[in-house]
């Protein structure tokens, strides 16, 4: 298993998140493999069912769809509205 980090390379080499930062030193003290790439076109022929990849939503979407996993997008369960203090509007990340 391969753990791919998405990063941002300027003058050094920076994570291009704080918490894809942060995902990478766990695995790192778990002895995974850290594979660091800046496009997701990079790793697309080359990341398997096995690997992790670290990305933003729509990339990770994308990764999810190479393989023909649907993921679970849970929301607040109809029980909790009452009690959220506002009216929740269905809505998608893209909007």
């Amino acid at each position: 298993m391969r753990v791919w980090a998405k990063v941002i390379k300027t003058d050094i080499t920076t994570f291009s998140s704080i918490n894809i930062a942060h995902a990478v030193f766990g695995f790192r003290q778990m002895g995974a493999e850290i594979v660091e790439y800046e496009n997701l076109d990079q790793i697309y022929g080359q990341a398997t069912k096995d690997d992790l990849v670290l990305d933003y939503v729509f990339q990770s979407q994308e990764i999810f769809h190479k393989f023909g996993v649907t993921p679970d997008l849970p929301d607040y369960s109809p029980v909790l509205k009452p009690y959220l203090g506002r009216k929740n509007l269905e809505g998608y990340i893209c909007q």
